[in-house]
C-alpha cells in the first residue's frame, strides 16, 4: 500500500487510495489462488505464519526489540513447527519502506515462507 500511495504522490495523480485488511480463512491463513496448490499438511501447517507474526508483533509493542532478534525467533518457530523455509522476514519502516533495526509502533513485519513450490507472503503492522 505504501508503494501505491508514493506512485500517487509523485505522479500527482488525484485519487482516494482505501485500504482493506487482508481477507483470511478461518485459521488466519490470508487467501490465495497459490494455496489451492499447498498439500494438505502444508495447508494445515501454513497458518502459523500469520499466528507467529500476530506473536511476535504483540510482544514488540512492550518489549523493546530488535530486527535482528525478531527474525531470529521467527526462523526459528518456523522451522521447529512446519516444513516450511523462510526465505525472507524484514522490518520496516510503514511510511518509508526502508529497513529498521528495532521494531517500535509504526512498523510492519513482512514475510516470504516456501512451503514446497508454493511462495506465501505475509504481513503485521506493529
Amino acid at each position: 500500500m505504501a508503494v501505491i500511495r508514493q506512485v500517487v504522490r509523485d505522479l500527482n495523480i488525484d485519487c482516494t487510495i482505501e485500504s482493506v485488511p487482508t481477507v483470511r480463512d478461518h485459521l488466519g491463513l490470508a487467501l490465495s489462488s497459490r494455496n489451492s496448490r499447498l498439500s494438505p499438511e502444508q495447508l494445515a501447517e501454513a497458518p502459523s505464519i500469520y499466528s507467529q507474526l500476530l506473536e511476535l508483533a504483540e510482544v514488540s509493542r512492550y518489549a523493546d526489540s530488535t530486527s535482528d532478534s525478531l527474525k531470529a525467533t521467527f526462523v526459528s518457530r518456523i522451522q521447529e513447527s512446519t516444513s516450511g523455509v523462510v526465505e525472507y522476514i524484514e522490518v520496516i519502516d510503514t511510511k518509508t519502506l526502508l529497513s529498521t533495526s528495532h521494531v517500535t509502533t509504526g512498523c510492519t513485519i513482512c514475510v516470504a515462507v516456501w512451503f514446497g513450490d508454493v511462495r506465501l507472503i505475509d504481513n503485521v503492522s506493529v
